[in-house]
């Protein structure tokens, strides 16, 4: 009985502890299968979920390259020669605006310069008309005087101001655009601007020039009238001035005749018949059709994980769908209401380039399995 008593514990301690540490190898075992489960199982999902993390946005399609068509002068439109969907070339006739006040400048000049000129065949054969040179001399004078009071009148400083002006926003709007702070359309509203000052201000030197033209001439005929010339010299002087006056006042009437600076088709017109217009405000849109821009707003967040270069695919809205490789052309700042503060522009031929696909809508799809980490969709 004492043996018996005496062995009882140890064969009891053994079995404990070989239970124990089965039952650890156990736990290693099923530890060591979790976790190469796991591993698998997380690089099939990462896999699947990398395979599917190519986005497709809206994109707006717009022509790569277009012209607005714009008059120098205001006036009537009285002629419009083209519509949405016409093909034009450099020079064609757009439409036509019609100014009394050019058509009564144009008159004027014209009865002028023929009275003038009958005036020099007269002197020329013998015959002179001239009548009281007294009465001639008191007319120069007066009309000597009147040229120096409206050319003292006058100042280019207003005009050459606001042209200095908007060439100094513009030139900002550049730099601005360079570090992506100004969007397109804000730098293209700057050039217009800058445009039109430029216009006015040719305009306006135009105009100073003619006045100091009159001043010369008034003394010109000041000094003939009082014997400093012969009278045929006073007549040349006379039609030479009626010949400048006739000159510009038909360069208006003529640009009065809307052409085409470009080749390509029109897109939009938007003025009509009958319309009054100022001048500088666009008449007619003219793009190039063979490339086009496919412009596609998206967020900050979003904007950050691409740049240009980046390979996309674009789906252009042809009958069937057309798919094209391209890469991003250009990543804008664009301010907006919403959150797509940016605009990522890609540029493709066109596909149809006998289809007008501008204004219509189409997508781009962006590869983002390499950029899957940075997105954290």
């Amino acid at each position: 009985m004492l043996e018996v008593t005496e062995s009882t514990p140890v064969r009891t301690k053994y079995s404990r502890t070989r239970r124990l540490s089965m039952i650890a190898a156990g736990l290693i075992v099923i530890c060591g299968i979790s976790l190469a489960l796991s591993g698998s199982v997380s690089r099939t999902v990462s896999e699947k979920i990398q395979h599917q993390t190519n986005i497709v946005l809206p994109a707006s399609i717009r022509p790569h390259v277009m012209a607005t068509i714009s008059s120098e002068f205001p006036g009537q439109v009285v002629a419009m020669n083209v519509k949405a969907g016409m093909k034009v070339k450099a020079g064609d006739a757009i439409l036509t605006l019609d100014d009394p006040e050019f058509e009564l400048e144009y008159e004027r000049a014209k009865v002028r310069y023929e009275d003038v000129q009958q005036r020099w065949r007269s002197r020329t054969t013998g015959s002179d008309p001239a009548g009281n040179t007294n009465a001639e001399s008191q007319e120069a004078m007066r009309a000597y005087n009147a040229a120096k009071e409206r050319l003292a009148g006058y100042s280019l400083e207003p005009a050459q101001r606001a042209y200095d002006d908007a060439t100094a926003k513009f030139d900002e709007m550049q730099r601005l655009a360079s570090q992506q702070l100004a969007t397109d359309a804000e730098l293209e509203q700057a050039k217009r601007i800058q445009d039109q000052e430029l216009r006015n201000l040719r305009a306006e030197r135009e105009h100073l020039s003619r006045l100091e033209e009159e001043v010369h001439v008034a003394a010109a005929r000041v000094q003939n009238t009082h014997g400093f010339a012969s009278p045929s010299m006073e007549v040349n002087m006379d039609l030479r001035e009626a010949a400048e006056a006739l000159r510009i006042a038909s360069a208006r009437r003529d640009a009065q005749k809307i052409t085409s600076t470009v080749s390509g088709t029109v897109i939009k017109t938007m003025v009509s018949v009958g319309d009054l217009i100022p001048s500088g405000i666009p008449l007619v849109q003219i793009a190039q059709l063979d490339q086009l821009d496919f412009d596609v707003p998206v967020g900050a967040g979003l904007a950050r994980n691409f740049q240009r270069g980046d390979s996309v695919t674009v789906h252009v809205p042809t009958e069937p769908p057309t798919l094209l490789p391209a890469v991003i052309s250009d990543i804008t700042l664009a301010p907006s209401q919403d959150n797509s503060a940016y605009t990522i522009r890609v540029t493709v031929p066109n596909p149809a380039p006998s289809s007008i696909l501008a204004g219509l809508g189409g997508e781009v799809e962006f590869r983002t399995e390499a950029k899957w980490p940075a997105l954290r969709f």
